[in-house]
Parts: C-alpha cells; structure tokens; sequence
C-alpha cells in the first residue's frame, strides 16, 4: 500500500495570506482507491475523492449506479494514530449504496408493473370500444335468430306412431306450455299431452282433431296440456 501526499505551497505576493493544501489518499495495489478506516474496506471498490483538508472537507465519496453520491468523512494522514475511530468506513458506505440500489431497483419494477397494467388497461378499453361500434350490426344480425312466437292449432288425436315424433320430454313435476315451447324453439311444431309429456317435430302427421284436451299441465293448472292420447298442437308463426 502506498500513501501519496501532494502538498502544494501557493504563496502570492503583497499578501499575508498562505494557503496550504494537503490531499491525502490511499492507494492499493490493485489500482483501486481505499479509505483509511478500521480495516473494513477489502472487498469494497467505492470512488475515492478527497478534498482539502484545510476546509474540513476532506471526504470518502462514493457513487452508487442511480448517480446518488455518499460522502462520509476520512482519515488523513495526521489522524492516523486513531484509525479505529475512523470517521470514514467506506464499507458502511458501499453497503448504504447497495441498499439505496435494491430500493431504486424496487422502485422500478413497481413503476414499471404500474406501466404495464396503464397500458394494458388502454388496450381494453380500445377493444371495449371497438365491440360497442359492432353492436349495432350484432343486434341487427340476431333479430333474424329472434325465437318467433307459437300459435295454437288444436287438439289433435295421437297414436302409438305419433303425429309429433322427432323429440320427446318428460317432465311429469313442473311442465307447462312455456317449458315445451322452450324445449321445442328449433321446431316448426311442439306439443303437449297427458298434462306432463312434451314432443317436437318438424312435420305434422295427419291426424284427427279432438275436443278432450283437458288435462291440467302439472307445472300449471291454469292451463291445459292435452289429453289421454290427445295432443294440443302448436306451430311457428310466419
């Protein structure tokens, strides 16, 4: 280890004031500047500046990687003798640096996530608005899927090979006229017999027609839901 001194003696003419100046700094072997101090510093490689002692001045400056600079006060050489008492320990300096970067790195990443939920937060909003200038021609379009209403036929005679045989629903506990047509709604016809069993088709066989559709529907007895082998009939309106 090597200690350099520069002294500088300025002495200017017609004046009774003399400045001395005496920077004082430590350098190792391996090129990097050293504090003394309590014989902490290996391992540390802070920047060293050291300034004139005469102002009191004299500090151990070191840089972290956001620009922020520590400075903390060093030991010349006159003060050797109490380097235990060190007032600069460049190591409590580069772990405040470390510390001061672990939060500015924390700082970024929470920026940075904040950044990406704004941004991503525009873009919804950009397809949202995009989907409400599509509404109308959506709405347009499903007008032609609209369920069109069912108009009653009649009571008509069934038989074992059934005038509505393309689907069949049993629901003996809560049938009623609405439940069948919700069943049957890709249908042209639906039908209701015995007040519980539901059948769609898309053709009517030729039957006979009946007045005995008298069965109260079991899922309401306000209305009436065919017969035994009688069947009311309703078809799709035009």
């Amino acid at each position: 280890m090597k200690l350099f001194t520069v002294a500088i003696l300025s002495l200017y003419a017609g004046s009774s004031l003399a400045y001395f100046t005496q920077k004082n700094c430590v350098k190792m072997q391996d090129g990097y500047g050293r504090c003394v101090g309590n014989g902490r510093h290996q391992g540390s490689r802070p920047s060293l500046t050291c300034t004139d002692p005469s102002q009191n001045k004299e500090t151990c400056s070191c840089t972290c990687t956001n620009d922020i600079v520590f400075d903390q006060p060093i030991l010349f050489h006159g003060q050797a003798g109490n380097a235990s008492n060190t007032d600069c320990d460049c190591e409590d300096v580069k772990e405040e640096c470390s510390k001061r970067q672990k939060e500015c790195d924390a700082n970024i990443a929470t920026q940075q996530s904040l950044l990406k939920r704004e941004q991503q937060s525009t873009a919804d909003l950009q397809k949202e608005s995009e989907l409400l200038k599509q509404e109308p021609d959506i709405f347009t379009k499903l007008q032609d899927w609209r369920k069109k209403p069912y108009v009653h036929l009649g009571c008509y005679i069934n038989s074992a090979d059934r005038i509505l045989s393309d689907r069949v629903f049993y629901n003996q506990a809560a049938m009623t006229p609405d439940l069948c047509e919700s069943y049957c709604d890709t249908y042209e016809y639906y039908g209701l017999q015995v007040g519980g069993e539901c059948y769609c088709g898309q053709t009517l066989k030729p039957s006979s027609n009946s007045t005995e559709c008298n069965y109260k529907c079991v899922g309401d007895k306000s209305k009436t839901c065919g017969g035994n082998w009688k069947m009311e009939v309703n078809q799709k309106k035009e």
